[in-house]
């Protein structure tokens, strides 16, 4: 998912200065029973009087406690008796857009103020950026339901708007949803024809979709490699969410899409490594993990790759030499990598293999609990006294593990 642009600012200010020009009165304890005063001129988006407006004071819970109508010099005045606090100005022109605006009232203060109303047309556009702001808030938190809905209510307000069919055509694209993701963002280019992130967008859109002339031709007009670079990322992050779901079908698919996009992209071989292991291609796991090491020597999702490939293989001696490698990189995961080597081992019945893997986990964490539970497994065959001492210690370590009745169990045996 690339970033949706910044979000819109409103195009036109509500009022002629920031807020309402006051006239500058102080407070005086003596004024605490007078009214607050709103002298006011109102204005069209043309500067022109906007005679016949109806105004209206309303408190925060919508309740209307004064009302108005303007002269033909767009002028009122009201005099309010209401507590102080925060009010909404409610303006209604013949022409132009509603109007809304807080404003604090105070006893016995008289504020002397101009209004401008923006045009019927400018107030769309504000709704709809409005609207395009809060999608956009939404897309940057990936709810997708919300900004789609937001999206579409400011094209329904302001439909030469391009900004939300972006936004339209990103969630589409993520969705899996290319004819869509096509539509809206082909739109957008009508209007933004040179956008560099509607290309972008489309670029990826057309990959695929299959339309190869059609990427090509954006993806030679923005430069060929650092588009490409950015879509291959993509493209692996997809890819890693498929393995993560356990789709691997989809997974190896856009992992090649990616090392076809960026042949340098050391991640992706890595993944693919992954992905070829959870399938029992211990081969093609291991032909990946070392492709992903040429480009990134020190890469730990390769390395652990290659030293499952090697485990996987039966080729012992290797896989010791690719854990030696990788365990000052990612300590925990090599230890983690050994005591599931060793689980395997001790199914096959290979106790020696098993019992190897697990002295050197102790080696380096001799409060490795699953490493003390597989390694007393181990030796209740062989060697009952040592296997007592491993099953005792796991028990300490982790006395709410669900295998801790079966350590048990052995014990009562041993």
């Amino acid at each position: 998912m690339k970033k949706l642009a910044s979000s819109l600012i409103a195009a036109a200010l509500l009022f002629a200065a920031p807020g309402f020009a006051q006239d500058g009165a102080k407070k005086d304890d003596k004024k605490a029973d007078k009214p607050a005063v709103i002298t006011a001129r109102v204005v069209d988006a043309k500067k022109k009087p906007a005679a016949a407006a109806k105004v209206q004071i309303k408190g925060m819970d919508g309740a209307v406690v004064a009302e108005a109508v303007t002269d033909k010099k767009g002028e009122f005045q009201l005099k309010i008796t209401a507590p102080a606090g925060d009010y909404i100005v409610a303006i209604d022109a013949p022409g132009s857009a509603p109007f809304e605006n807080k404003i604090l009232l105070e006893p016995g203060n008289e504020q002397r103020v101009e209004i401008k109303l923006l045009s019927v047309e400018e107030g769309a556009k504000n709704v709809a950026i409005k609207l395009y702001n809060a999608a956009a808030d939404a897309f940057r938190n990936q709810d997708w339901a919300t900004a789609k809905v937001k999206f579409h209510e400011a094209l329904a307000t302001a439909p030469d708007m391009p900004e939300p069919r972006l936004g339209l055509a990103d969630i589409a694209l993520t969705e899996g949803n290319t004819e869509e993701a096509i539509a809206q963002v082909e739109a957008f280019l009508k209007v933004k024809p040179d956008d560099p992130q509607g290309k972008k967008l489309a670029y990826s859109a057309y990959m695929r979709a299959g339309m190869s002339e059609k990427a090509k031709a954006i993806s030679t007009e923005l430069g060929d490699t650092k588009l490409k670079s950015g879509l291959a990322i993509d493209y692996y992050n997809q890819g890693a969410v498929a393995s993560q779901k356990g789709d691997f079908p989809a997974a190896v698919a856009k992992f090649k899409e990616a090392i076809e996009l960026d042949p340098n992209l050391a991640e992706a071989y890595a993944g693919m490594g992954s992905v070829h292991y959870n399938q029992g291609q211990f081969a093609e796991a291991l032909v990946n993990a070392d492709k992903a090491l040429a480009l990134k020597p020190n890469l730990p999702a390769a390395m652990r790759s290659k030293f499952l490939a090697l485990d996987g293989l039966g080729r012992k001696e290797e896989a010791g030499v690719a854990w030696d490698a990788y365990a000052p990189i990612d300590k925990k995961g090599a230890l983690d990598l050994l005591v599931r080597s060793a689980e395997a081992d001790f199914k096959n019945n290979d106790l020696k293999a098993a019992e190897a893997s697990l002295l050197r986990v102790l080696a380096l964490d001799p409060d490795d609990a699953q490493a003390h539970l597989q390694i007393g497994l181990v030796y209740a065959g062989t060697n009952p006294a040592k296997a007592k001492e491993h099953l005792q210690k796991f028990i300490k370590l982790a006395p709410t593990h669900p295998e801790v009745p079966t350590a048990k169990d052995i014990l009562s045996f041993l």
